[in-house]
């Protein structure tokens, strides 16, 4: 018995084939891959904008204070092990956590924080004695892991920069883990000298004279968090 193939069929067949039952074809998305893979064409900080819906133009970066512990102390407590070992340069437990979180004000330091609709995402420290001469402060950095890559350590580093060359300070001093990647990159890219020992990082920077647009800077930043604190 002779079997004859079946005709073939052209895809622009096809499709008209399906449409008239009224089923449409299923197109490829680079959204419904089992990856869920985002564009090649984005960049990594774009594609975590995108996921979470943020944009840097969203995040406030105000100076905190000893009303403000709470919220210091609940960051502090969302960040995951990775994050906290990234921080402390080690791992720590909630307890020694909210001991630190106590005594952040103690001394000179002065606390920076970047939140987004609201609540506190990340933390800059400038700590030091703000009485010597010539002032040396020491730079620390937290961003709670779902709100990485999204512009906040920038927003954080900015106004830290402008604080620290504000009231004089001739060095900042950063360290951190080899491992802690995204530290070194943000250090690399404001143009931090870099020293490295077997299992750390020392950034060092030189701020410059107080400028207007240094002063403009942190008054522009501290007027939009009293305006935010107002309607809060």
């Amino acid at each position: 018995m002779l079997v004859l193939a079946p005709p073939r069929v052209s895809q622009h067949e096809r499709r008209r084939q399906q449409n008239q039952q009224g089923t449409p074809m299923r197109r490829a998305s680079i959204f419904t891959s089992s990856r869920r893979c985002w564009p090649k064409f984005l960049g990594r900080q774009e594609a975590q904008a995108m996921r979470l819906n943020r944009h840097p133009q969203e995040i406030l970066v105000s100076r905190l204070y000893a009303a403000n512990q709470d919220k210091i102390r609940d960051h502090f407590l969302r960040l995951d092990i990775l994050s906290r070992r990234a921080r402390f340069c080690g791992a720590i437990s909630d307890y020694r956590i909210l001991e630190y979180a106590k005594n952040i004000f103690r001394g000179d330091s002065m606390v920076c924080g970047a939140s987004v609709d609201g609540q506190l995402r990340g933390i800059v420290e400038l700590r030091g004695d703000f009485h010597s001469w010539p002032t040396t402060k020491e730079a620390a950095f937290s961003v709670e892991p779902d709100w990485q890559n999204i512009g906040i350590g920038d927003a954080l580093f900015e106004r830290m920069f402008a604080m620290a060359q504000n009231r004089g300070v001739r060095t900042i001093q950063m360290m951190c883990l080899k491992e802690n990647s995204r530290m070194r990159h943000l250090a690399t890219k404001h143009h931090t000298l870099l020293r490295s020992n077997h299992d750390a990082v020392d950034a060092v920077l030189h701020p410059y004279w107080p400028t207007l647009e240094s002063v403009m800077k942190e008054v522009v930043g501290e007027t939009r968090g009293y305006a935010h604190r107002l309607f809060e």
